[in-house]
């Protein structure tokens, strides 16, 4: 009798496989010895820190399933060049409708099997902790057969999670359905190739109530546009535009509205067009739509070519606390919190430096995945370690470098489980986010309450007080309010010079364009300095005396910031 079927499940549909990476630590499938898959519960687990082995013998499942990978040799994809410039032809035909992935209407991703070579073997820990080979896997059990071909074909845990989040909605506004179209020159609109503005002939939108035609936003690269269409909006209050390149015969097109500041479908775009001359029966789509954009952006963003400053490109630096984070689509506002919060002490010496109790060490072991500590150690591991932050030689041997770094998708599935906004895959703000990590933080540290001061997150915790003090009888009212965080406005006088710094900026571009001369940003950025607000000017107008009237009588209102717990 085959023993080793007592120790093994069959997956379904439901099973969540970990299959890709350590559920404790960042090492991959792509690591020298892989990942070990539990062919009991699917847990994955690592061998350079012994998390698999320490799963294996806690819980008495002894047999995993090594996956490893390593990327195919340059000759073998060069023999595929023929179907592979074929497959990328058919998929340049196929229409992107959605910003989605791995979704009908969606980006769909290249196989893996295309780019690397799997190394599969069935491997038996013993309690001393102890690894080796079991046995072939083709002269293995039916039931142990079927268990490996379902965790080869199923998707991973964390590729689960993307599919069901990566999807973008639009939505039908008031404005469209409420639109005032005034009378326009049909001709100068069909006949104008350039914006209305500046001498740029493409990323032009037109606006749906004049007819006005002006270039897009500027991306954060300099590239896209100068802006003329939103400060058109901003001048005529005419909030529907769509992109010109982006319109399709059968009425398809990218529609902006401004008031809402958001992308939206408007039912009846043939109609407004054709009051402004268009009919889009007699139209070809010539740019990539906003979501072509996106998704290209945010699957191959590449954050070195932003790293310039005065006109020279950063040199990339690695080591203990100097790792990136990767970017998962719209998740800057995930790594820019958890970088501020893991250069923060007591987050460091909770969840790195800091020792476990037996209880902790209990939990974690249940399912690591599932739990905000042992997931927060693995962040924390991640980032400070500088075991993911080193340089590797790239594929073609050249002498530059690229920086490996980790990937935090566990993490993001655990801490957006039932939120409605940090499940998906859209940008969010980053303060609502690392608040509500905070607030996670404390709630799960209430677990461990005979831990003397194990929660870091009350180290935010301050106090401020307000007194409003009667200018006649002297007599004062005191309110204190706790808070995590404190909200600093921005001088009126600052917001008008950055308003007035981009107006000068777009007309120096356009006198450079109309010369036919070659625009050098960073030279007129030394000449012309943006707008600065100092922090100390920012607290002294939070910490301000104000003088209020109520009825006849003067108060005077004072804020100030009174306790800071440690």
């Amino acid at each position: 009798m085959d023993y080793i079927s007592d120790y093994i499940n069959l997956p379904n549909s439901n099973t969540q496989i970990y299959k890709e990476e350590c559920t404790e630590c960042f090492d991959t499938i792509d690591s020298e010895k892989g990942i070990d898959v539990c062919l009991t519960c699917f847990n994955g687990g690592c061998y350079t820190h012994n998390h698999s082995a320490r799963h294996a013998i806690e819980y008495s499942h002894p047999f995993v399933l090594n996956i490893r990978r390593i990327k195919k040799e340059k000759e073998e994809k060069e023999e595929k060049e023929e179907k592979e410039e074929k497959e990328k032809k058919e998929k340049k035909e196929e229409k992107i409708t959605k910003v989605a992935i791995g979704i009908e209407g969606g980006f769909q991703e290249e196989k893996d099997e295309e780019k690397y070579e799997y190394f599969y073997a069935i491997r038996q820990w013993n309690k001393d902790g102890e690894n080796y080979s079991y046995q072939e896997i083709e002269e293995t059990s039916e039931k142990l057969k079927k268990t490996i071909e379902s965790i080869k074909n199923f998707n991973s845990a964390t590729k689960q999670e993307e599919i069901k989040e990566w999807e973008a909605q639009k939505f039908t506004c008031k404005h469209c359905e409420g639109l005032v179209q005034l009378e326009v020159n049909q001709d100068l609109i069909r006949n104008s190739k350039h914006c209305m503005e500046c001498n740029l002939d493409h990323n032009l939108w037109l606006c749906l109530t004049c007819g006005h035609i002006a270039c897009g936003r500027r991306n954060y690269d300099g590239s896209g546009g100068n802006e003329h269409a939103v400060l058109h909006y901003r001048q005529s209050g005419h909030p529907l535009v769509v992109k010109i390149g982006t319109i399709t015969p059968d009425g398809d097109a990218d529609v902006h509205c401004y008031a809402c500041d958001a992308e939206v479908i408007d039912k009846n775009l043939p109609l407004h067009l054709i009051h402004l001359g268009i009919d889009v029966s007699d139209q070809k789509k010539t740019e990539k739509s906003i979501a072509e954009m996106e998704l290209e952006q945010n699957l191959a963003l590449d954050f070195e070519n932003t790293l310039i400053k005065d006109g020279k490109k950063l040199t990339p630096i690695s080591g203990p606390g100097l790792t990136g984070l990767r970017n998962l689509g719209n998740s800057c506002y995930m790594a820019s919190s958890l970088q501020a919060l893991f250069s923060f002490n007591p987050f460091i010496t909770r969840y790195y430096s800091g020792k476990l109790s037996k209880r902790e060490n209990k939990q974690i072991l249940i399912n690591p995945a599932d739990d905000f500590g042992a997931q927060m150690r693995k962040i924390a591991h991640g980032l400070l370690s500088g075991e993911y932050s080193t340089q590797i030689v790239l594929e073609d041997q050249k002498p530059e470098k690229e920086l490996t770094s980790i990937s935090p998708r566990m993490f993001k599935s655990l801490i957006g489980k039932n939120h409605p906004e940090f499940s998906t895959m859209l940008q969010q703000d980053s303060l609502d986010f690392l608040l509500y990590l905070l607030d996670q933080t404390k709630k799960q540290e209430n677990k461990y309450k005979n831990q003397e001061k194990a929660d870091p997150s009350i180290s935010f915790n301050f106090t401020h007080q307000s007194k409003l003090q009667c200018n006649k009888c002297k007599r004062a009212k005191y309110q204190k309010l706790s808070s995590i965080h404190l909200p600093l406005n921005i001088p009126e006088y600052v917001v008008d010079k950055e308003e007035e710094y981009q107006i000068s900026r777009e007309n120096a571009k356009n006198e450079t364009q109309k010369k036919e001369e070659k625009w050098n940003e960073e030279e007129w950025k030394k000449q012309n300095k943006i707008p600065e607000v100092s922090l100390k000017e920012l607290l002294d107008n939070f910490i301000a005396v104000d003088t209020v009237g109520i009825g006849d009588a003067q108060f005077v209102a004072i804020l100030s910031i009174q306790k800071v717990h440690h």
